[in-house]
């Protein structure tokens, strides 16, 4: 989307047919962005008016349900390599626990921050795994840390999540939702050895 927030133009990127003008001058109550314009057919779109058939969808019509997106559009997507293919990732993915009682993680040395201030610069995210997978999200940056009684958990400077309980949310998930993929880049894990790491290497399996 391009302009200003009042009027946009819409443009639709085509493999083939390169950057392509939709609609001009349109207003911001005409249309909103869905998953679903990166696979709008320029070809087949020739008006304004058709372009409104095909891009304004009711948020509970069942083609552009989120949390099923991969699979509601798996004939549009099955043929582009995972590397090619445009998915929502998460960065600092499982902060939103992060509070002020929150500890720091053990590679880093406590900073003189209020509670208050140290929770705003270290949580990432306000939704939880799960929420974050319903609402579309399928690549996950992941980090963990090892605390001193030997339990891992989420960290972005300050600790958050358990790690059995995220990683079970993305279990539950993959099982109720089998034509969904999710990637998972753990980043890095501290305070562990690598007999220690084994024990977190567990939870995935």
């Amino acid at each position: 989307l391009g302009g200003s927030s009042s009027t946009f133009d819409l443009h639709v990127f085509d493999r083939e047919l390169g950057d392509t003008v939709l609609a001009t001058g349109m207003q911001s109550g005409d249309i909103r962005a869905r998953p679903a314009a990166g696979w709008l057919s320029v070809a087949n779109v020739s008006s304004e008016a058709q372009l409104t058939a095909y891009a304004i969808v009711a948020d509970d019509h069942p083609m552009f349900r989120h949390e099923n997106w991969m699979a509601d559009t798996a004939a549009n997507i099955a043929n582009i390599p995972l590397n090619e293919l445009c998915i929502v990732g998460s960065h600092d993915a499982s902060t939103s626990g992060i509070n002020p009682k929150s500890t720091w993680a053990s590679d880093w040395t406590p900073k003189s921050l209020s509670p208050n201030t140290a929770v705003r610069t270290s949580r990432a995210q306000e939704l939880t795994i799960a929420q974050q997978l319903i609402h579309g999200v399928r690549y996950f940056d992941l980090r963990f840390d090892r605390d001193d009684s030997g339990v891992f958990r989420t960290v972005h400077g300050l600790t958050s999540d358990l790690a059995s309980v995220v990683i079970s949310a993305l279990g539950d998930f993959v099982d109720s939702h089998p034509g969904e993929l999710i990637v998972l880049d753990v980043q890095h894990v501290t305070g562990a050895n690598d007999a220690q790491l084994a024990s977190l290497a567990q939870l995935f399996e």
